[in-house]
């Protein structure tokens, strides 16, 4: 067992979030060419089933936001003076940290699409919802001031795929 948290986390999770953190020489050519027209986002690297926000973790967590956070501000630093890009963000889950991101979204419009997820149909339903919810309780973290954040619950529920999920996101932001 480490010092970061349960078993699961092992320092090879945290090696490679480490990696992933602070390895920047591929940002500026991922931007470039754009492969999603709307945004670009780097997944953090957790393997399944990812890292429950229990207080036993409260460490692990703590790590995995922090260098989220630390991607965030390095990718706010390099791309500064591109007029063209809207924000920077990043998105925290819960109850477990998978499907967590940084990214670079390039419009309003897209970024009203990331936050609020309200889709109805016959086999498939999302939601969000604006909550009172600290960054702090959850993960241990403070964002720096220079950042703005939100908190959302998040329902799914996927009748073709048998899937139902309760939970819900911090996003932090900063305007590029």
């Amino acid at each position: 067992m480490t010092d970061l948290g349960r078993e699961s986390f092992s320092c090879d999770v945290a090696n490679r979030i480490w990696d992933w953190s602070t390895r920047n020489d591929h940002l500026q050519h991922t931007v470039g060419t754009r492969p999603f027209k709307e945004y670009v986002a780097w997944k953090i690297p957790l393997g399944l089933p990812g890292l429950d926000c229990t207080y036993a973790n409260r460490a692990a967590l703590y790590f995995c936001a922090e260098r989220m956070v630390s991607k965030m501000m390095t990718i706010s630093r390099i791309f500064h003076k591109y007029n063209s890009l809207n924000r920077v963000y990043s998105l925290m889950t819960y109850p477990n940290m998978l499907g967590s991101e940084v990214g670079i979204c390039f419009s309003d419009c897209t970024w009203q699409k990331l936050l609020y997820r309200n889709i109805n149909t016959e086999n498939y339903i999302e939601k969000t919802e604006r909550q009172e919810r600290s960054l702090h309780t959850d993960f241990g973290l403070s964002a720096p001031d220079f950042f703005s954040t939100l908190s959302f619950r998040h329902w799914i529920e996927d009748r073709d795929e048998h899937i139902s999920f309760q939970g819900g996101f911090h996003i932090i932001w900063k305007d590029i």
